[in-house]
């Protein structure tokens, strides 16, 4: 038995690198689907008699099947400039870009030497978003920079070759129009305080929620046994006891209910305190983000219970399990999910902490908006806690089915003879 202890633990070392490291070793290798919007609102020029939207080009060109970002990034084409920030502000996108009403128009008067002079360069907007994250949000404007470059070095190419064809003299004005044809706009259209891990304080925040609840569980479960008579405490070499107290199962699984609500409760409210009025995070409304905390302990500590109610001790192990080594790389905190394997993502799907950052991102970032993400995490969140409640009553009830009713007294070893 001591043997399969040893084991278990390099086992568990072994998934729990497999699960980190798993999740977060190649990101850029895993990246797909990154949403990213764009919006033409390009009037379009007339030449010759016909209307030219040059907008509308490089629309078609960037989500074309050519597309130059390949499957790395999604767009979704919108209206207006207006939806792109609406569609930012609940967290949809992780950028977006925007084509101004004057762009054909700007890059048509660079088409000929004698209208070149007071041409002015063209501009395209880059909004970024760091409350997406901080990897999700550098990504993606690292790739609408890196189009609107490549956008300005074709047009580049274009003039010059219309200036030579022509023979045309270029005056210092013109030379530098030529030299940056297409310039970036930068505009953060979704910032985050000083004080926000630079967009990941809301998964850091879900973690210690987790941590803090799969703890408070086990000591609620060890402080259930304690009172009850059926477990000890050895502290500092003294042994402390309390007279046995018959309770099937199921009585024990709502002390322990009732011993976590308002564990859970306070542990909660006491990070939060920790976390804004002592350390300063970023939050528009304190309150909101201490009650969704609640809601996060609850969760974590009923699932560790229910697993421990039905397996026992091995419950622990499955708790970590569930709540932190595969919970914490499929979570999208550090990088988003379209950044990770597949499996990871798939789990995130089904896992609390991904809802848990989500929900906390939505309060800290995104105004509390239930559409950035809330409303989900807090469906999720109270599906956990009913089904782990009924769950766990319902293990007891089978449990004292199939056992007899009462908690099994420990096993008393004989002596060997002399």
């Amino acid at each position: 038995m001591a043997w399969a202890f040893v084991a278990t633990a390099a086992l568990v070392g072994m998934v729990t690198a497999l699960s980190y490291l798993g999740g977060f070793v190649n990101p850029a290798g895993n990246m797909r689907d990154m949403p990213l919007a764009i919006a033409n609102e390009d009037r379009g020029v007339t030449i010759n008699g016909a209307t030219v939207n040059l907008g509308d080009q490089l629309v078609q060109t960037l989500t074309g099947p050519d597309r130059p970002l390949g499957a790395s990034f999604k767009w979704t084409v919108l209206a207006s400039r207006q939806e792109v920030l609406d569609g930012l502000a609940k967290d949809d996108y992780y950028g977006a870009l925007v084509i101004p009403s004057d762009y054909s128009a700007r890059l048509a008067a660079m088409s000929s030497p004698a209208t070149l002079e007071g041409a002015g360069a063209a501009q395209l907007e880059a909004l970024t978003s760091p409350a997406s994250g901080s990897i999700s949000g550098a990504e993606s404007q690292a790739a609408i920079v890196g189009v609107i470059t490549q956008t300005s070095k074709k047009v580049q190419e274009q003039v010059l070759a219309a200036a030579r064809a022509a023979n045309a003299s270029l005056s210092p004005t013109a030379a530098a129009v030529i030299a940056e044809p297409v310039r970036a706009k930068l505009t953060v259209a979704q910032p985050v305080g000083s004080k926000s891990g630079r967009g990941l304080a809301p998964f850091y925040f879900a973690v210690v929620l987790t941590i803090a609840g799969f703890i408070g569980a086990n000591l609620v479960d060890r402080a259930a046994l304690f009172i009850t008579g059926h477990e000890e405490f050895d502290i500092l070499g003294r042994a402390l006891a309390s007279p046995a107290v018959a309770l099937s199962r199921q009585a024990q699984w709502w002390l322990r209910f009732i011993l976590t609500v308002p564990m859970a409760t306070l542990t909660a409210v006491l990070v939060t305190v920790a976390a804004v009025p002592i350390l300063g995070m970023d939050t528009p409304n304190a309150w909101s983000l201490g009650g969704f905390a609640v809601a996060s302990v609850l969760t974590t500590s009923l699932i560790t219970l229910l697993l421990i109610t039905a397996l026992g001790t091995p419950g622990i192990l499955a708790g970590v399990l569930f709540t932190t080594i595969f919970g914490v790389p499929s979570a999208g905190g550090v990088y988003p999910p379209e950044m990770l394997p597949g499996f990871f993502q798939f789990l995130g799907t089904w896992l609390p902490l991904r809802y848990m950052t989500d929900g906390a991102r939505a309060l800290m970032f995104f105004d509390g908006r239930g559409s950035a993400g809330l409303t989900l995490a807090l469906e999720v969140l109270l599906g956990y806690i009913a089904g782990s409640v009924l769950a766990g009553w319902a293990v007891a009830a089978l449990l004292d089915r199939v056992r007899g009713g009462q908690r099994a007294e420990p096993v008393t070893v004989a002596p060997s003879p002399p």
